[in-house]
């Protein structure tokens, strides 16, 4: 099994590193990488299990994060990720059991969030998703690619929902309300324990965007 990593890796020229590391669950840290031509970056840490820190990476050119962090139980933290361009963020951080902080995630372009904090049950400090809804354009309400679901963050500060509410995307624009477009409503889903440490009028700043709040 392989437990420790070369102190440099030449990923140049790649355009793709997903499943990079895919089930190396002994390593604990990663090399310095060059990705400043990387795309895709799907399950690139997935399954690694005893990784504890990430490396900064370049992601200004990445358009797929599915999975990226996903079984990675002991890192408790992230580099500031540039997500710009990233389309698809499902299960990017699933089962990330110890995770405590996730900067501020750019979803200007996400149009898929499926099961992105599934049992990430202590992350505490987020910064938000923003213009989360802006790249929406399924006809449908509250589809479940679209869903933001929260429920299994109870220790999220009052701070980092209100981050989150802030930083959603008004789909009235989305859908173009104002020259006769049909307002299509997505899910916010907190949880009982986070919506109990929000006001009602917190709370209607989502809703009042077009977002349902459960």
């Amino acid at each position: 099994l392989i437990t420790k990593l070369p102190e440099e890796i030449n990923t140049s020229g790649w355009t793709s590193t997903a499943y990079m590391f895919y089930y190396c669950e002994n390593i604990k840290t990663i090399p310095k990488l060059d990705t400043s031509k990387v795309t895709n970056m799907s399950c690139m840490f997935q399954y690694c299990e005893n990784l504890k820190t990430i490396p900064k990476l370049d992601t200004s050119n990445v358009t797929n994060m599915a999975c990226m962090f996903q079984y990675c139980s002991n890192l408790i933290e992230i580099p500031e990720l540039n997500t710009s361009n990233v389309t698809s963020m499902g299960n990017m951080f699933s089962r990330c059991s110890t995770l405590t902080d996730v900067f501020e995630l750019d979803a200007s372009n996400a149009t898929s969030l499926i099961n992105i904090f599934q049992y990430c049950s202590n992350l505490t400090n987020f910064g938000g998703l923003k213009n989360l809804g802006k790249a929406y354009t399924q006809k449908t309400n509250n589809y479940n690619a679209y869903k933001l679901d929260l429920s299994a963050c109870r220790n999220l500060t009052h701070e980092s929902l209100m981050n989150v509410i802030n930083n959603l995307y008004d789909l009235n624009l989305t859908y173009d309300v104002a020259n006769g477009g049909t307002l299509y409503r997505q899910s916010l889903v907190l949880g009982s324990t986070n919506k109990a440490k929000l006001t009602a009028e917190e709370i209607a700043i989502a809703t009042n965007k077009g977002w349902d709040v459960s």
